[in-house]
């Protein structure tokens, strides 16, 4: 098992809030974070963010500086069910990454608004 004191051996903080500089605005986006997974989801070595959140689902790609709002460039459509968690794993054994979402059913039961299973394209 890994432990990491939260503070070094001079006792200053290990860790810096870095969120005004590296995450999107927090006005661009929603902010009510059920769940979030990281995983390489453009194939280029570092780790982006999908967010499971009361609003609209949002990817955020890691650009090496700071993250982007990409939902659009990596979703298939806006995905606004109200979702409680999610997974990124490789569901169908086809080498690609697939995303599973927990979804909160609507009032309206729109088959939208149940559980997800997106499946990766390949390039």
């Amino acid at each position: 098992m890994l432990i990491i004191a939260a503070f070094r051996p001079d006792g200053s903080p290990r860790w810096r809030d870095v969120t005004a500089e590296k995450l999107p605005p927090k006005d661009s986006v929603a902010r009510n974070s059920m769940d979030v997974e990281a995983a390489d989801l453009d194939g280029d070595g570092d780790l982006d963010l999908v967010r499971a959140n009361l609003g609209p689902l949002s990817v955020w790609e890691n650009t090496g500086a700071k993250f982007v709002d990409a939902s659009a460039k990596f979703l298939p459509e806006a995905i606004v069910a109200q979702q409680l968690g999610l997974e990124i794993a490789d569901f169908d054994g086809d080498g690609v990454l697939d995303l599973y979402l927990a979804c909160l059913a609507g009032p309206n039961k729109d088959a939208r608004s149940f559980d997800r299973l997106l499946l990766g394209l390949k390039r």
